[in-house]
């Protein structure tokens, strides 16, 4: 029988699996998708985003040109702007 912590665990790696299947389909990375949520739930300047994602700004800044250079980028963001809240109040940052 599995130990709690074992079964957490297994549960993270397939939470994971998820996300990067999803994330591979959209053609964008977990980090990207993690930036689209906190938009989605109304970080809406770099100051905020920062902050709340404990990201330096020039990284974020990169983050951001990357995520805009990609030509499905609102596809994704209209998506997760409509499920955002199905996976979490407040989004977690993506090591």
């Amino acid at each position: 029988m599995k130990t709690i912590l074992e079964a957490l665990r297994d549960t993270e790696k397939a939470y994971r699996d998820v996300l990067k299947k999803i994330s591979k389909e959209n053609g964008i990375t977990i980090a990207e998708w993690s930036l689209l949520a906190f938009l989605a739930n109304g970080f809406d300047t770099q100051d905020k985003l920062s902050k709340e994602m404990n990201l330096d700004n020039s990284t974020l800044s990169r983050q951001l040109s990357s995520l805009v250079k990609k030509k499905n980028w609102f596809q994704v963001w209209q998506w997760v702007g409509i499920g955002a809240n199905s996976f979490t109040k407040s989004p977690q940052r993506v090591n």
